[in-house]
């Protein structure tokens, strides 16, 4: 909005005209290097060291999680693999010793 309203005071008025004294420092500081130092500190020297942290912790441990979760995923699968049969007697096995099992947690309850 500044830089809106500096543009406007010196070329909105449709003439041309110099810059007027009070902002004649915003020249200085632009042609001595300031606002490159600014952004070599600001943005070269601090966001992309903590972008390239922020894309570490991203690559090694968000996704070594991740893959972590998918290969227990896998693992279990292939253990349970054995269990399912597809004989209904064994489901309906399964399923009576499972009533079982919470009926009697139920009495000694």
């Amino acid at each position: 909005m500044g830089g809106f309203a500096a543009a406007y005071l010196v070329f909105g008025r449709g003439k041309r005209e110099t810059v007027p004294a009070p902002m004649a420092w915003i020249g200085r500081i632009a042609n001595a290097g300031i606002v490159d130092r600014i952004y070599e500190l600001g943005y070269r020297r601090v966001t992309l060291v903590f972008a390239d942290a922020l894309a570490w912790f991203d690559r090694y441990v968000v996704d070594g999680l991740i893959n972590l979760l998918g290969y227990s995923t896998l693992e279990a699968g292939a253990a349970a693999r054995p269990i399912q049969t597809g004989l209904a007697t064994d489901y309906v096995t399964a399923v009576v010793v499972g009533a079982v099992c919470v009926a009697a947690w139920a009495v000694t309850r």
